[in-house]
């Protein structure tokens, strides 16, 4: 939970709940009964085994823990949760599904799913997976994917220009810290030596939140110490967008070129309009046959699936 409020909230005889198929509050679930006055932008963890949540995830404020007995189902798939306050009003409520989760994700196992912004609705949009470099969730503190205000610009920066991985306490690793508009970024890290080998990939297409950081240990692919000299941290980012939203941009397009042109002429509105749409396909198709059959799987060593998606985009 968390107080988005400016004043402090009782929440004495709170309680969880899940809302059926008929709208109906089932489950009810008390969270705390003792009087508890949760302050403004203070974060509480409501769970029935605190062991298992700080062994997941990288907890730094286990005071805000609190052990229930028991809690609502809430089923991986889908359900809907319900919180009401002490006379039965309801607070808030979310009905979340599995395909809110980041596209690109294998394995959402121990994932979070993270609301992106405390006072925008519960609705997909305004929901994402937590950030891998933020170990996937964090409980106690704001969401990796928090946007409550966004950066003017994007900002990719170093610990330190140079940095020694010997194991003497000082400098021993680098941090490659990075700041986005939004969340939702696929982050792509990889270091190359000064001949342009590539000796390292730190991050494979793992989603990034609106701020966090990566570390490199000095080592290379197989773990083995590199030696003293200059290498380039390179780092790339892509908002993660469907092909279903590709598509509704695309048809949403040529609406508005049809008013304009239409002062001219129907016909070339819908030839606009219709070489739009194929144009999308056509790159679409190109990105999965480029994506198959190109020399390497690798987006570095194979650029065309990169250079169509840059040019549709």
């Amino acid at each position: 939970l968390y107080n988005r409020s400016g004043f402090p909230i009782s929440l004495q005889n709170f309680k969880l709940a899940n809302r059926d198929y008929f709208g109906n509050i089932t489950n009810l679930t008390p969270l705390l009964k003792e009087p508890y006055r949760m302050q403004p932008e203070e974060y509480l963890v409501f769970t029935q085994d605190t062991q298992y949540i700080l062994h997941a995830f990288p907890v730094r404020n286990p005071a805000a823990f609190r052990r229930c007995s028991s809690l609502p189902s809430m089923p991986n798939d889908k359900g809907t949760i319900v919180l009401l306050d002490g006379a039965g009003k309801e607070m808030d409520a979310l009905a979340y599904e599995d395909s809110w989760h980041f596209p690109l994700l294998t394995n959402t196992e121990g994932v979070s799913l993270e609301r992106i912004h405390p006072d925008r609705p519960n609705v997909a949009d305004n929901w994402m997976s937590a950030a891998q470099s933020a170990g996937y969730g964090t409980p106690g503190k704001p969401n990796s994917q928090h946007n409550a205000s966004r950066p003017q610009k994007e900002n990719i920066t170093l610990s330190a220009p140079v940095f020694s991985p010997d194991q003497d306490g000082v400098e021993d690793i680098l941090w490659i810290h990075y700041q986005f508009p939004e969340g939702g970024y696929v982050m792509n890290i990889q270091i190359f030596d000064v001949a342009g080998q590539r000796v390292r990939i730190l991050q494979r297409n793992s989603v990034g939140g609106v701020s966090g950081s990566f570390r490199w240990d000095g080592l290379d692919e197989q773990q083995h110490p590199l030696p003293l000299g200059h290498y380039l941290a390179g780092a790339g980012a892509a908002v993660a967008l469907s092909f279903a939203a590709v598509s509704a941009a695309g048809r949403a397009r040529p609406r508005r070129a049809r008013v304009a042109i239409l002062r001219i002429g129907a016909s070339p509105a819908r030839l606009l309009a219709h070489g739009m749409r194929g144009a999308g396909i056509l790159a679409f198709v190109l990105l999965l046959a480029a994506g198959a059959f190109g020399r390497r799987g690798d987006w570095d060593s194979n650029l065309l699936p990169v250079a169509v998606w840059i040019w549709w985009w």
